[in-house]
C-alpha cells in the first residue's frame, strides 16, 4: 500500500509473504490498490496474442503481479468468472463440453467431454469453430470466444464447424451440466467402461493397470473409488496412480485422497504458524492389499505430491517422479467485496514428517521447501516406454517397479 502511494518504501514480495495468512491485509490491498489507481492512472493498453488492442484496469495487472510472488501461488478471479471457478471445484459446470485451444485467432477443439453435449452432437477433435450464432470469430482471443460458449442452464448455442474434409455444418447444442472426469482409465469400450490395463504396448499382460488423476476436486476420491473398485473388476495385481499432469488440486480433497489409500495410520498434520493439528487417517481404507506407483512430474501439484509422500508409508507402495523440492499447503478461497476470489490463498502448510526433510529454497523466505525422498527419479525416455504408440507411453518404470512390488 505504501508503494501505491508513493512513498518510499518498496512492496517487496516479502511483505506480500508476510500478509499472506491475513485475509484482512488482503482485503485492504486489493481495495486501496483498485481506488488509488483507478481513480488516478485507470487502464493500460495491452496487445494480445493477434494484435488487437484492449484496455486493462492497472490495479488487475498489480493485483496479478503481486500474487505471483506470493508463496503458494493464489489466484485473483474476477467477479465474472467467479461463478464458473465454482462449478468446476463442484464438479457441476454448465457448458457444452469442450476443452478448446486457441493459437493465432482460431479455436481448435481438443477433446469433446464425454457424454456431455458436444460429444453426443458427434463434434471431434480437431474440429475448428469458426462461428458462434452467426458471430464469426476467426480472429478472436480464445477467452472471448470462450465468453460467447458459456451461457445459463438450458439455453441454445449455435456453432459453425469446420472440419477437414468436408464443408463447414451449423450444430445447435443445448447448454447443460457436464460432469467433467477427473480420473480416468487406460481406455474406454464400445460400451464407455474404462479399461485399465494395457491391451497391447508396453506392460500389456503384466495384471497392471494404469489410473490417471487429472486433477483434484470435490468428485475425485469418489472417482477413485470407483476406479479401485473397477481395477477389483479387471483382476488388476496392481496399480499405476498417473499423476503428472495433474496440476491443480484442492488440498482438502487431498487429504481426503490420502485417507482412502491408508488404514489407520499418522498422516502428518497442518501447520498454522505455532499451532500443529496432527493428521490420522481412518481405518477403511481401499486397495490396501495390492501395491501401488505413484508417478509425478514437475507440473504434479505440490499436494498431491504429499498425497503421495503419505501413502508411500505403506510397504508397498512406492513414488516415482522429477518433483525435488516443493511446498504443500493447506488454501482457502476468499471472496472480496466486490465479488472477486482469492482462490488457493496458502493459510497453514501440510507437513508428511516421515518423508520429508527441511531445505532452504535459494533466495527464498517464509515457509521452507520440503524435499522429497523419492525411490527413483523418473524421466521420459524410450526406455521408459515412451516410444510405445498407445497409451501407456512413458511408464515404462513405473511397470517394472509395480512388477517388482508384486512378485
Amino acid at each position: 500500500i505504501d508503494a501505491i502511494k508513493g512513498r518510499p518504501e518498496d512492496l517487496s514480495s516479502n511483505a506480500a509473504r508476510r500478509g499472506n495468512n491475513d485475509l484482512d491485509s488482503w482485503e485492504a490491498l486489493v481495495a486501496e490498490a483498485r481506488e488509488v489507481w483507478d481513480r488516478t492512472t485507470p487502464t493500460i493498453q495491452v496487445t494480445n496474442a493477434v494484435g488487437a488492442e484492449y484496455d486493462v484496469p492497472r490495479s488487475a495487472l498489480f493485483l496479478h503481479g503481486l500474487l505471483r510472488a506470493v508463496v503458494g501461488g493464489p489466484r485473483l478471479i474476477g467477479a465474472r468468472e467467479v461463478a464458473v471457478a465454482k462449478q468446476l471445484h463442484d464438479n457441476r459446470y454448465v457448458g457444452i463440453g469442450v476443452r478448446l485451444s486457441g493459437e493465432q485467432g482460431v479455436t481448435v477443439i481438443v477433446d469433446p467431454i464425454y457424454l456431455g453435449p458436444a460429444w453426443e452432437a458427434d463434434l471431434k477433435a480437431n474440429d475448428r469453430i469458426v462461428g458462434i450464432d452467426g458471430e464469426v470469430v476467426v480472429g478472436r482471443e480464445l477467452g472471448e470466444v470462450v465468453d460467447l460458449l458459456r451461457g445459463p442452464l438450458g439455453t441454445h448455442v449455435n456453432l459453425t464447424i469446420e472440419r477437414a474434409g468436408r464443408a463447414s455444418f451449423d450444430v445447435e447444442l443445448v447448454r447443460r451440466e457436464v460432469p467433467i472426469a477427473t480420473v480416468e482409465g487406460m481406455t474406454r469400450d464400445d460400451d464407455g467402461v474404462w479399461r485399465l490395463r494395457p491391451s497391447e504396448g508396453y506392460g500389456a499382460g503384466d495384471g497392471i493397470g494404469v489410473v490417471r488423476i487429472t486433477s483434484v476436486g470435490g468428485s475425485t476420491v469418489a472417482e477413485l473409488r470407483q476406479m479401485l473398485r473397477l481395477a477389483q473388476a479387471q483382476e488388476c495385481s496392481s496399480i499405476v496412480i498417473d499423476c503428472r499432469s495433474c496440476t491443480l488440486a484442492d488440498p482438502h480433497q487431498c487429504q481426503l485422497l490420502a485417507d482412502l489409500l491408508l488404514g489407520d495410520t499418522a498422516m502428518g498434520a497442518v501447520v498454522r504458524g505455532e499451532a500443529r493439528e496432527e493428521l490420522r487417517s481412518r481405518a477403511d481404507g481401499m486397495w490396501l492389499d495390492r501395491p501401488i506407483v505413484f508417478v509425478l512430474s514437475p507440473r504434479t501439484s505440490p499436494e498431491v505430491a504429499w498425497v503421495a509422500t503419505v501413502v508411500r508409508a505403506r510397504q508397498d507402495v512406492r513414488v516415482l517422479g522429477q518433483v525435488a523440492v516443493y511446498r504443500p499447503f493447506l488454501r482457502e478461497d476468499v471472496e472480496l467485496l466486490d465479488g472477486s476470489l482469492l482462490q488457493g490463498l496458502p493459510v497453514a502448510r501440510l507437513r508428511n514428517h516421515a518423508n520429508e526433510v527441511t531445505m532452504d529454497g535459494p533466495g527464498q523466505s517464509g515457509p521452507p521447501f520440503m524435499k522429497l525422498a523419492l525411490d527413483a527419479v523418473w524421466r521420459e525416455s524410450p526406455a521408459n516406454g515412451e516410444a510405445a504408440a498407445d497409451a501407456s507411453a512413458g511408464l515404462g518404470q513405473a511397470f517394472e517397479t509395480a512388477r517388482a512390488l508384486v512378485e
